[in-house]
């Protein structure tokens, strides 16, 4: 489609034109045509099999966005230094293995994606890139960030999902205006002191690592709102994080934590909660606190018993406690009128309390494999409930015979003897 580029460019140049679109054009190389337009501001070449840039683009001093998006560049030009006007640039979807350290010429450069190259490391010249506000590092091969990292004072959002890093420098914690922070799927063991400085974070994405320990710091965060360690090796949630009181989610799922510090109850701002399969013996009765809190995943634990506090979550909507140890429920289950799922599936239950036919609002109960004989009357009082899942446990014969009949033949056995 070069006759379509050409045909652009020559009108571009007749009109005078400060944006130019040649996305999607199957160009393998840039026409130099382009590099004579040193009017435009805004450049678009996304989509196409681009191997490299002249050095002659380096004339477009006026750019303020370049899009090279989806390409296959290998390196960039020394004289990608001199856009002394670029805000945006677009570099994601290339086969970049290191980036030129005139980058760090940018100095107005506020957006910079990276994503989906294959860069093993970045040039401390990047650190003077002080205007920049989001970088986005996703799924490249980096083992680790330049110590300088600390001196782009400007970042609010680092995005480094799917690298290869094994540790973060110190000056991390100088990013004072940084509010998002994803380091999903890397290979870090461990945080850095510094990370509690981060006074503006609001989410830390943490999934994925080989963490061992949260550093106390981690409660300095105030403003942090959703954090997620899932998928590491954590044996304990520290006694700080019950500071971290704007936290709305908190997904922890996949640890080997056995028990819960006493200070979760101090988060009373989380609405989300996902602690499955972390290995949770018991719960502190201080959970009852978290009276905010509208999802609670506590499924593949080995829970033997729920306190009494578990009533005073009258806001959740949703409680996942299947293959636990549960032998009972406490009667206050019946006080969470506004759940509208509950799994029990694969527990140790003998009996349903009758108060659990006080969950008005429920749509679906799971209680498959447990140990019931026999299923609570004060079920047919629930008019909504749309899926009762019995499978699996040892019902007496009029029991049986009732769930064979299906839903509406189960409820209506259950009306009838209430």
């Amino acid at each position: 489609m070069l006759d379509e580029a050409m045909q652009r460019i020559h009108e571009a140049k007749r009109t005078r034109q400060t944006e130019l679109d040649l996305a999607d054009l199957d160009l393998t190389q840039l026409p130099e045509e382009v590099c004579e337009l040193t009017g435009l501001t805004n450049l678009n070449l996304m989509d196409n099999r681009l191997t490299g840039l002249p050095e002659s683009i380096g004339n477009l001093t006026g750019l303020v966005e370049l899009i090279l998006f989806d390409n296959r560049l290998t390196a960039l030009p020394e004289s990608i230094g001199r856009l002394g006007a670029l805000t945006k640039l677009d570099l994601g979807n290339n086969r970049l293995t290191a980036l030129v350290e005139a980058v760090g010429d940018l100095a107005t450069l506020e957006w910079l994606y990276l994503s989906g190259n294959d860069l093993e490391e970045l040039p401390e010249s990047l650190c003077n890139l002080v205007s920049l506000v989001e970088i986005d590092l996703r799924s490249n091969d980096l083992e680790a960030l330049p110590e300088p990292i600390g001196n782009l004072a400007s970042l609010a959002e680092l995005n480094l999902r799917g690298n290869d890093l094994r540790s973060l420098p110190e000056s991390i914690g100088d990013l004072a205006r940084l509010e998002f922070l994803d380091l999903n799927a890397n290979r870090l063991t461990s945080l850095p002191e510094s990370i509690g400085a981060l006074a503006a974070l609001t989410n830390l994405d943490l999934n994925g690592n080989r963490i061992t320990e949260l550093p106390d710091s981690i409660g300095e965060l105030r403003k942090l709102e959703e954090l997620d360690v899932s998928y590491n090796r954590l044996e304990a949630l520290p006694q700080s994080i019950g500071k971290l009181t704007a936290i709305k989610k908190l997904t922890a799922r996949n640890n080997d934590l056995l028990s819960l510090p006493e200070t979760l109850g101090n988060l009373v701002a989380l609405t989300e909660l996902d602690l499955w399969d972390c290995s949770i013996e018991a719960l502190p009765d201080t959970i009852g606190n978290l009276t905010a809190i509208t999802r609670l995943d506590l499924g593949f634990n080995r829970l033997s018993v729920l306190p009494d506090s578990i009533e005073n979550l009258t806001a959740l909507t949703e409680l996942d406690l299947r293959f636990n140890r549960l032998s009972m429920l406490p009667d206050s289950i019946g006080n969470l009128t506004e759940l509208e799922t509950l799994d029990l599936e694969g527990n140790r239950l003998s009996a349903l309390p009758d108060s659990i036919g006080g969950l008005t609002a429920l749509t679906q109960l799971e209680v498959k494999r447990n140990q019931l004989s026999v299923l609570p009357a004060s079920l047919s009082a629930i008019g909504g409930l749309k899926e009762l899942l019995v499978e699996g446990n040892p019902f007496a014969p009029e029991v049986a015979a009732a769930v064979a009949s299906g839903h509406d033949g189960l409820m209506a056995f259950l009306k009838e003897i209430s």
